[in-house]
């Protein structure tokens, strides 16, 4: 790669650069593997070739010990900046979230990787659990419905772009196709549960003391114009949960979420 690029982004695990007029550059940092930046490509060049509601992805890029990849540039606004930026309407953008979420929740005709088996992957290496525990937890995942449906399965307000041409849905690495439930259950999760880094103790408790009734509010919505019942979501809240502990969390959100797997496992 011989070319002067402009930074324009840091995230968890990669740094973004303009690329093109209307390309940018998704570059991990040096510690991530090449098989994760091929995964997310391929899933998003498999997706972006049949549907518009994602970016398209363009080619893959190394850059010395580095791997990455080129995709559209999105013109527009994170939905959580616009949520934050005036909650006391965050119902709106709360119903607004569960429609994007339903719409993007096709049926897939084509393999993919399913939720079953991206969710036994990430329990598997969930810390905090025990070998018991996890046994426990993907014996009662036998009983739960396959599903057909894709699901992003990271989707949350700062993965939303409003654009002047819709909503954009962005970062696709965790997608799989399964029981949409699940993938609500998981968007459930990360409104309540996570622990958002906020300097300022004020804005911190604002943000927390919000946070259950935007999970609340877009549950709510997506019931409604699902038509699936709560009952089908606390079905899985226990391996959605589990799985979330894979991940880099907070120990504070970590310890909740271990709770609450507990507390389910004894029902």
């Amino acid at each position: 790669m011989e070319r002067d690029i402009l930074l324009i982004g840091k995230g968890n695990t990669a740094e973004i650069y303009q690329w093109e007029e209307n390309k940018i550059l998704k570059l991990y940092y040096n510690y991530m593997p090449k098989e994760a930046a091929d995964w997310e490509y391929n899933i998003t060049k498999q997706l972006s070739d049949r549907y518009t509601f994602l970016p398209k992805a363009y080619e893959k890029v190394q850059k010395e010990d580095r791997y990455g990849a080129v995709y559209e540039k999105i013109a527009g606004k994170a939905m959580l900046g616009e949520l934050f930026g005036n909650l006391k309407e965050y119902k709106y953008y709360c119903r607004t979230l569960a429609g994007i979420h339903k719409d993007i929740q096709r049926n897939i005709d084509f393999e993919f990787i399913s939720v079953k088996d991206k969710l036994r992957g990430d329990i598997a290496r969930a810390e905090h659990l025990t070998e018991a525990e996890k046994t426990l937890i993907n014996n009662y995942m036998d009983g739960l419905p396959e599903g057909n449906r894709l699901c992003h399965f990271d989707f949350h307000p700062d993965n939303v772009i409003l654009t002047d041409k819709g909503p954009i849905t962005i970062d696709w690495m965790t997608a799989c196709k399964g029981e949409p439930v699940a993938d609500a259950a998981r968007t459930f999760i990360m409104l309540k549960y996570s622990d958002i880094p906020e300097p300022n103790p004020f804005k911190k408790k604002l943000i927390s003391f919000f946070q259950g009734r935007m999970a609340a509010s877009y549950l709510k919505e997506y019931l409604k114009i699902t038509r699936y019942h709560m009952e089908d979501l606390k079905k899985w809240e226990l391996p959605v949960a589990a799985a979330r502990l894979s991940e880099r969390r907070p120990e504070s959100e970590a310890k909740i979420l271990a709770r609450l797997i507990r507390r389910r496992l004894r029902d």
